[in-house]
């Protein structure tokens, strides 16, 4: 029984992509990643990023709610308004989603990996941005508390649900940034042997004498006709 034989080496002399299913499953890994923090952080934008009470013995008291967009307060006179992060949020999330197709169509590496950290940066900036404005307006409801006396105020402050996400979202985003980095770019490389020169491909071409020279035909002449 032959042994069967070895495939036939390209005449191209290209070393088949052996890494194109590692390449094409990181881009994907990549893609959702950053599609999923894009998702988050437009959803977190209509989150409360923060909530407080205020309520004083006799009163209802009212509630707070301050999320990306504005207030909602069940107040009944509101004074005054706070910053809306709801621009700079939008922008990360586009530029986190784009960076998405790009990656998932395998466009440009470099593209991709520029727009997703663009984005990243922004969702990390406007991030920063709402967790101060946070902490201020803890330390503003907690400072109209007193403990005593005929008026007396209590308060009570939380985090929001939509700070918590737009921290998971860029958690989400940083990883999706690094795998688009590091996803390899398609190349076929020719065929190079262990000394670093190139390998001749296909047959070699024929030898063709140095000019000046006689062929045999050229020097005896034409044959004899019969």
């Amino acid at each position: 029984m032959a042994s069967p034989r070895p495939p036939a080496p390209d005449p191209t002399g290209a070393r088949p992509d052996t890494g194109g299913r590692r390449r094409g499953s990181l881009g994907l890994v990549a893609a959702l990643l950053l599609l999923l923090a894009a998702g988050l952080t437009a959803f977190a934008s209509f989150q409360p990023l923060f909530t407080g009470r205020i309520s004083t013995p006799g009163q209802p008291g009212f509630e707070l709610s301050i999320t990306a967009w504005g207030v909602n307060t069940d107040a009944p006179q509101q004074e005054g308004g706070v910053p809306t992060n709801g621009l700079p949020l939008s922008v990360a999330a586009g530029l986190l989603a784009g960076a998405a197709v790009l990656t998932l169509l395998a466009v440009s590496r470099r593209a991709a990996g520029l727009f997703a950290a663009i984005g990243t940066a922004f969702l990390a900036g406007a991030g920063w941005v709402v967790f101060m404005q946070v902490l201020s307006w803890i330390d503003t409801f907690r400072s109209s508390e007193n403990g005593g006396g005929a008026f007396r105020i209590d308060t009570s402050t939380s985090i929001g649900l939509g700070t918590w996400l737009l921290g998971g979202a860029l958690v989400l985003a940083l990883a999706g940034t690094v795998v688009a980095l590091r996803t390899p770019k398609a190349r076929s490389e020719a065929v190079t042997p262990r000394y670093g020169f190139p390998a001749p491909v296909g047959p070699p071409p024929p030898s063709q004498p140095p000019p000046g020279a006689w062929s045999p035909a050229e020097r005896h002449g034409p044959p004899p006709a019969h």
